[in-house]
């Protein structure tokens, strides 16, 4: 049985849980948001192969909101690589000057919004009780997505969903025209709330995706999803120049 393309990032959420707040990680994670994902998938995984995991914290930048960092995962399957994420979170804390800030990371740009005409590929629900399923098997158990009150708190109209699920589940709505078993490169952003209850609509134009919540005017997630003809699994001095 194949694996979902985007089930790894789920599955391993603890690990990178575990990362960042091992005692030697330099920033706290409290209020940290998840920024963008990057996923190829080389080809698909199955339930019924052993697999090896390799994460690596491939280092950050100073932004003017704080300080980016970037997880590196790579999974390999008999030793070939089989799939790959680049995770960039983003932790609100101040640098000493406003004026200590880095360049934006180049995979920035490969997401942006639709230019032109799109096409409606469909839509789903959010229930009410997929923040805390999906918080309990990833271990992201933040307060925001499990409950009403508490997002309240920080500014939210009421709990949302985690950005991956509201990706995972909008998957088969952008995976037409995708061949999923040759080489597929995943790009998205997180842009805004998925509210518990509303519901989701999907919007594409090429390899190009938007996801609104609700009636919402701006997009909570954009995206690009595409097949790659070629793809070498990069070696450690490549994967540090991502």
């Amino acid at each position: 049985m194949e694996i979902p393309m985007l089930y790894p990032h789920a599955f391993l959420g603890p690990l990178h849980l575990k990362l960042m707040t091992h005692d030697a990680f330099p920033l706290p994670i409290l209020g940290s948001v998840h920024l963008r994902n990057h996923i190829t998938q080389h080809f698909p995984l199955r339930a019924d192969k052993p697999f090896d995991v390799q994460l690596v914290l491939k280092g950050g930048r100073r932004r003017p909101q704080g300080w980016e960092i970037d997880l590196s995962t790579l999974i390999r399957v008999d030793g070939k690589c089989a799939w790959e994420s680049l995770t960039t979170i983003l932790v609100r804390v101040r640098t000493k000057e406003s004026s200590e800030v880095d360049a934006e990371s180049p995979l920035a740009k490969a997401v942006g919004r639709i230019v032109g005409a799109a096409q409606r590929a469909g839509s789903f629900p959010i229930p009410s009780h997929v923040g805390r399923s999906y918080g309990w098997l990833t271990k992201d158990l933040n307060p925001i997505h499990t409950s009403p009150l508490a997002a309240k708190l920080f500014g939210f109209e009421r709990d949302l969903a985690h950005g991956m699920w509201g990706v995972a589940r909008a998957l088969p709505l952008l995976s037409h025209g995708i061949d999923m078993n040759t080489p597929v490169r995943l790009d998205c952003a997180f842009k805004g709330p998925m509210y518990m209850g509303s519901g989701v609509s999907v919007v594409r134009s090429g390899s190009a995706f938007e996801m609104y919540s609700g009636d919402n005017p701006k997009p909570s997630v954009i995206g690009r999803i595409t097949n790659l003809s070629v793809t070498p699994c990069p070696d450690e001095t490549q994967r540090a120049k991502l």
